[in-house]
């Protein structure tokens, strides 16, 4: 949020989305660019404005609300500038996690669905010369994480196909990264425009549009991204679980304690019918008068009390186990309220 992304459209398309401080974008805004004819192989660029993400309004609604905003417009932009104030990305970088993962389930979902789309980096606010070749190993480390998150995704989803971040969305760390100066040189509103400003602007347009021409040898018309956009919509909406995470690591230690608590919730299972198959249904049978069924129904009920708080018992008793020897399952989710911890009940 307030990182300067509608500014940074107006300037490279000549648009006139809204700006101002704090959260002026709300939703999704969409334009249509004529092209100059003979210079593309496409007539328009559709051009789609959003709002910023982390916004503090949203509270503990932002990693759902950012989630899926985030994979709808990387999964409808052909390609998607994600603009950042300054140079560190690690918060967009837990929002890739969760894109990566819900393209995944949707791929699966619909084979014939390409998903498939490429992402450029622009951090604002970064003067200093030489930003790009000082941040490289910043930038090739981010990369690292994106592959191995992405792996670790695919692996989890039974995708061979998948062994890389690239597989996914297009990003080479080399191309797509831009670092540029701040619009104003001073304090507005006497500051004049940065020059420098417009120059960067210049390139990553450029850079933009040759990634188009380069990768596509047809395009959308009207029709086919308005099918685009309901076909996406309904497959975020069928991924729901995916969003409510604030990223993989999160999701992963989710679905370990998922996992030992439907362990612990079978085991439970498992003696409780055996105890009215053997115990229980033997007893009532052997029952002769209306009185002794009572008297056994009874008893039966006060036993069966007994061996549900002894499943109880040890079933929490394990989860808690599990929790001591997974402290990363246990620091995930000690105060978190984007998934809530599963309590064993009978």
């Amino acid at each position: 949020q307030s990182s300067g992304k509608s500014t940074l459209l107006n300037t490279m398309f000549g648009l006139k989305f809204a700006v101002s401080a704090g959260r002026c974008t709300r939703g999704a805004f969409l334009q249509l660019v004529p092209v100059e004819p003979g210079s593309s192989k496409f007539d328009f660029v559709a051009v789609i404005d959003t709002e910023g993400l982390r916004a503090p309004e949203l509270g503990l609604d932002k990693y759902r609300h950012d989630n899926e905003l985030a994979t709808l417009v990387l999964g409808l932009g052909d390609v998607t500038v994600i603009n950042l104030k300054g140079e560190n990305s690690a918060e967009i970088k837990d929002i890739l996690q969760i894109v990566v993962h819900a393209f995944i389930r949707m791929k699966m979902a619909n084979r014939m669905q390409d998903l498939r789309r490429r992402c450029i980096f622009v951090h604002q606010n970064v003067p200093a010369v030489g930003a790009k070749e000082k941040m490289m190993d910043q930038n090739c480390k981010m990369q690292e994480d994106l592959d191995k998150i992405t792996r670790e995704a695919a692996e989890g989803e039974k995708v061979a196909s998948v062994r890389c971040f690239s597989d996914i969305i297009s990003f080479d760390s080399d191309k797509d990264i831009f670092y540029m100066s701040d619009l104003w040189l001073g304090d507005p509103p006497m500051a004049p425009v940065n020059p420098g400003y417009s120059h960067k602007v210049t390139e990553i347009k450029t850079h933009i549009l040759h990634c188009l021409d380069e990768k596509y040898k047809t395009f959308l018309g009207f029709d086919d991204f308005a099918l685009r956009i309901k076909d996406l919509w309904t497959a975020i909406m069928s991924e729901d679980f995916v969003f409510s995470f604030r990223n993989s690591i999160e999701m992963k230690a989710y679905n370990l304690m998922e996992s030992e608590f439907f362990d612990v919730k079978r085991r439970c299972d498992v003696q409780l019918n055996e105890w009215l198959t053997k115990t229980a249904s033997i007893q009532l049978q052997k029952c002769t008068t209306s009185k002794s069924v009572h008297q056994t129904k009874e008893r039966l009920k006060i036993e069966l009390h007994r061996l549900q708080d002894n499943c109880e018992t040890n079933g929490m008793d394990r989860l808690m186990k599990f929790f001591d020897e997974n402290p990363t399952v246990s620091r995930r989710f000690s105060g978190s309220q984007t998934r809530p911890i599963l309590c064993l009940s009978t």
